[in-house]
């Protein structure tokens, strides 16, 4: 059994949830009274939350957005890992800059990232980074098996079709 402190109420509490934490409180408003005392006691918390409200004001209007929306940066490294790409946010911005913002094949200007950004192009054997590409690129690429002799073939069949061409 355990005492409220806020109540001195005996409660016997529940098993504990997700994370290991107990129960401290009997019920829910004893807990809110608890952090309406905390509130009271330091009022430099109103002041800190009204000032970090003011800055973030989609944060502040859902309290949520942080689970739903994250920090975006974070979430495409998350990604990029879950396909084993060994790149970090600031890596890309650098080969970003390094590449002038354009496709490393085509030399189309992208924007930085979405789905029409410019996508990390990485050795799938040896993990090495190679450049940012496109998406048609990077299909294209795919699409070849990665390699020279892919790439040499689609070159001499579109150099055939293009004799052709010119011989009708």
């Amino acid at each position: 059994m355990l005492t409220c402190p806020i109540c001195k109420k005996s409660f016997k509490p529940n098993p504990p949830g997700r994370g290991g934490t107990t129960q401290r409180y009997c019920s829910r408003q004893c807990k809110k009274e608890s952090w309406r005392a905390k509130w009271r006691r330091d009022p430099t918390l109103v002041a800190e939350k009204a000032i970090w409200a003011k800055a973030h004001p989609r944060e502040a209007r859902d309290p949520a957005f942080k689970w739903r929306y994250g920090d975006p940066k974070r979430e495409i490294e998350a990604a990029w890992r879950k396909r084993r790409i060994p790149l970090t946010y600031v890596e890309y911005e650098t080969l970003y800059v390094r590449q002038f913002g354009k496709c490393a094949i085509c030399g189309v200007k992208r924007p930085m990232n979405g789905l029409n950004g410019l996508h990390p192009d990485h050795c799938h054997k040896t993990g090495v980074m190679r450049g940012l590409l496109c998406v048609r690129c990077n299909t294209a690429l795919g699409s070849l098996g990665d390699s020279v002799e892919g790439v040499r073939c689609a070159q001499i069949y579109l150099e055939e079709a293009r004799d052709d061409e010119a011989k009708s």
